[in-house]
């Protein structure tokens, strides 16, 4: 008898999305708290700790490109978020050929982005800034995000693809497990 059957068919029961949401902003990773000292009336102090102004705002900005997709309800059950953090090229991958105009050092489509900021910076960003889209973080069981530069032509962007996690069967995590 398998013990796990039943909380599969639940899960199986329950698909959500996916849904896309492109947020025309440049991809930043969280920025770290800041501490300050405050001296109160009385020579009395504490430590304040605070998020900086710069990223209140961008994950607000990201939240209101979020809300008009997502349901009003938070989601419930396991998530997955997809991310890609598409930034802008730096100019060495703008380059051109003068005498073909085709670019130097670079392809015309996305191309990965090995730079600042880090992965891990950026979805603690967007899993902040979309907190009110689940109860939980802890819902968030798979995902993978990509840092990308831009096409040529492109503009630097966040994808964010919100579903329900693929469900897998013993043999495709043994697969899984093997291949890593």
């Amino acid at each position: 008898m398998d013990l796990f059957a039943p909380r599969v068919q639940l899960l199986e029961d329950r698909n959500i999305g996916p849904w896309i949401i492109v947020v025309p902003l440049l991809p930043q990773g969280a920025g770290r708290h800041k501490t300050r000292v405050v001296d109160l009336p009385g020579g009395k102090r504490y430590v304040q700790n605070y998020t900086p102004a710069a990223t209140r705002q961008w994950k607000a900005d990201v939240a209101m490109c979020a809300a008009a997709k997502l349901p009003t309800a938070p989601l419930e059950g396991p998530i997955q978020v997809n991310i890609w953090a598409i930034l802008p090229r730096p100019k060495y991958l703008l380059a051109r050929s003068k005498r073909t105009g085709t670019l130097l050092h670079a392809d015309e489509g996305l191309m990965w982005a090995p730079t600042k900021p880090d992965t891990d910076n950026v979805e603690k960003g967007v899993y902040d800034a979309l907190k009110s889209a689940w109860r939980d973080d802890r819902q968030i069981v798979c995902g993978v995000t990509r840092k990308l530069y831009a096409e040529a032509a492109g503009k630097p962007r966040l994808v964010i693809a919100i579903m329900s996690p693929p469900l897998m069967s013993m043999d495709e995590l043994a697969l899984e497990d093997s291949n890593a």
